[in-house]
């Protein structure tokens, strides 16, 4: 118990001396590995300097060894996921320490990337304990109305098609998305999420299928359902059904009229970064684009007004930190732009510097709160 341990860790903490190299990789391995025993557990990854020893090297000369260590950042993610160990990673050095991969664990795991002060650290720390992780293993499967689709280009998520999903038969199995055909109405689609904390949020987006819209004209609403899956801090597996039916309207003006912008910031800086993660800068960057032009044209009400302040702020900074990526490339690396989609992916990340890394993260997994002005909400 670490009452009676706490004055010999205490010794053999102050009494270690920095000698030169960083074990980053076998220091997390050791702290997941105890962290795994436990539930819910959290560790949090402290690092003044570039791995460059032992388990996960970061720093490889050749494309074989640069990959090798990649998948040992994402095969550490992936065992701590599995395990309910949520990883927090905090560079305290102006040193570039490779965020990009030893972030990849926080960002499976549902933990935070920062960079920070020495002077910070106590501030941090006490910011991650006052946010614990509340369920682990969590999966989530939203449904809509056979009037709808859901809209996914994710390649973690699993989809089913409407056509198939009323169907028996072997072919109405789920599919990854990246698998599935174009063509497809996808009515529900389910997403792992792993390990979350009260302000985790997601966003799932759907569009209205006008050759059947014909037939539930008739309708004041249409019916919604999300299934969540989870594991409890006990260990106990519950899962938890949210269903709703959402008043609709023919008005493209009354609905335009009660857009909520900061669910609509939220859900966009999210999947900007996704595909920024992914290697489509270009994708990303018109993501923003459009979203920021919608939101411009409805945002009339104060607090539609304040969101899209708070929207605009970040992604104008996101924006150009993408935009001197993409300048960077062009002199390092002109031929990019033709890679495969997979090249492309592993030549950006390769590149991403810490800071553009830390401000991926972070979008990611951005709420709506960060979008929410207090002062202009009406009661």
């Amino acid at each position: 118990p670490i009452e009676k341990s706490m004055n010999d860790l205490a010794e053999k903490l102050f009494g270690l001396e920095e000698s030169g190299p960083t074990a980053l990789g076998p220091g997390l391995a050791v702290a997941v590995a105890m962290a795994s025993v436990k539930n819910g557990s959290e560790v949090i990854l402290c690092t003044d300097g570039l791995a460059n020893v032992g388990l996960g090297t970061l720093d490889a000369s050749s494309d074989a060894e640069k990959e090798k260590a990649e998948n040992w950042y994402e095969g550490m993610g992936n065992y701590a996921s599995m395990n309910g160990v949520t990883v927090n990673v905090i560079s305290i050095s102006d040193e570039e320490c490779q965020l990009e991969n030893v972030g990849r664990v926080a960002d499976m795991t549902g933990g935070s990337v920062d960079k920070i002060d020495s002077l910070q650290i106590t501030h941090k720390f006490s910011g991650i304990l006052q946010n614990p992780v509340i369920a682990t293993n969590v999966n989530a499967t939203m449904f809509v109305h056979r009037g709808l689709r859901l809209r996914t280009d994710d390649e973690d998520e699993t989809v089913v098609p409407a056509a198939a999903a009323s169907s028996s038969s072997s072919s109405s199995e789920s599919v990854p998305a990246k698998k599935k055909n174009p063509n497809f109405v996808v009515d529900r689609v389910s997403r792992d999420i792993g390990n979350v904390t009260k302000e985790t949020e997601i966003f799932f987006e759907y569009s209205i299928r006008k050759d059947e819209m014909v037939r539930w004209k008739h309708l004041s609403g249409l019916p919604f359902q999300v299934q969540i899956q989870y594991t409890r801090l006990d260990g106990s597996r519950c899962i938890r059904v949210i269903t709703q039916v959402k008043e609709i309207t023919h008005s493209k003006e009354e609905a335009e009229a009660d857009v909520d912008i900061a669910v609509m910031a939220a859900n966009a800086v999210q999947k900007s970064a996704q595909l920024a993660q992914k290697g489509d800068y270009e994708s990303s960057r018109a993501v923003n684009f459009g979203h920021a032009m919608y939101m411009d044209r409805v945002a009339s009400k104060p607090q539609q007004q304040a969101a899209l302040r708070h929207y605009v702020q970040d992604v104008s900074v996101w924006d150009r930190s993408v935009q001197r990526q993409q300048q960077t490339e062009a002199v390092s690396a002109p031929n990019m732009a033709w890679f495969s989609k997979s090249m492309k992916k592993k030549g950006r990340a390769r590149m991403r510097n810490d800071d553009v890394s830390k401000q991926l993260f972070n979008l990611k997994s951005n709420p709506r709160n960060a979008y929410v002005d207090s002062d202009s909400e009406e009661d």
